[in-house]
C-alpha cells in the first residue's frame, strides 16, 4: 500500500469518526475541515450548503478565514463562481486570483487554487466542500479531489441524518401537542356532566 493510500485511509477514518460523534453538521464540518486543511496544508477551506427555502448558499463551516473575509465569503457564496459546482455537479478548480468574485480570497505571494467538490445528496446537489492551495505546492490535485469526494459524501450523510432527527423531532412535538390538546379537551371542566 502506498504511503498517499495509506495517509487517506487514516484520514477518511478520523473524519468519519468525528461524523460518528455527530455535534451538529456545523461543528462537524469545521471539525473535518479543520483535519484537511492540517494534513494537506491548505490555506482556508469551507462547505456551503444551499438552502431550498432562500435558494442561498449558506456558508455553514470555515478554517482559515479571518472575520471579515468570512462575512464576505458568506455574501458573495451565493453569485460567486462557486455556484459552478451546482449546475455542473462535479468537482470544479478555480484560480482564486483570477476569480472576480473571490478576490478578497487571493493571496498576491501565491498562486491561489480552490478545489470544490459538490456534495451529493439524492442526485441533487446541497452543498459544496472547497479548500485553497498554493498551486505550485500541491502535487497530487486528482488524489485530493477523490479524498474531497468521499468527504462530500460523508457530509452528505450527516446532512440526511440531520434533517432526518429534525423530521422526527418536529413530529414527535406535533404528536406531544395533539395529546395535550385531547387531554385538555377530555378533562375540561364543562365537559363534564353535572356541571
Amino acid at each position: 500500500m502506498s504511503q498517499i493510500t495509506h495517509n487517506f485511509i487514516e484520514i477518511v477514518a478520523r473524519i468519519t469518526a468525528i461524523t460518528s460523534e455527530s455535534r451538529g453538521i456545523r461543528t462537524d464540518c469545521t471539525q473535518i475541515l479543520d483535519t484537511l486543511k492540517k494534513d494537506f496544508a491548505a490555506k482556508f477551506g469551507f462547505v456551503g450548503i444551499l438552502q431550498t427555502e432562500t435558494d442561498r448558499l449558506d456558508v455553514i463551516a470555515a478554517v482559515g478565514l479571518d472575520a471579515a473575509n468570512f462575512r464576505r465569503l458568506e455574501t458573495r457564496a451565493g453569485s460567486s463562481a462557486l455556484m459552478r459546482v451546482f449546475d455542473l455537479r462535479e468537482p470544479i478548480t478555480l484560480l482564486v486570483n483570477d476569480e472576480p468574485s473571490l478576490d478578497f480570497l487571493a493571496d498576491e505571494s501565491i498562486v491561489g487554487l480552490l478545489l470544490s467538490v459538490p456534495v451529493m445528496l439524492s442526485r441533487t446537489c446541497v452543498g459544496s466542500i472547497s479548500l485553497s492551495f498554493d498551486k505550485a505546492k500541491l502535487t497530487n490535485r486528482a488524489e485530493v479531489v477523490r479524498l474531497l469526494e468521499i468527504v462530500a459524501a460523508v457530509i452528505a450523510q450527516s446532512l440526511r441524518s440531520d434533517h432526518l432527527e429534525r423530521e422526527e423531532s418536529r413530529k414527535l412535538i406535533d404528536e406531544n401537542l395533539h395529546l395535550k390538546q385531547e387531554l385538555k379537551e377530555k378533562y375540561d371542566f364543562s365537559h363534564l356532566i353535572g356541571n
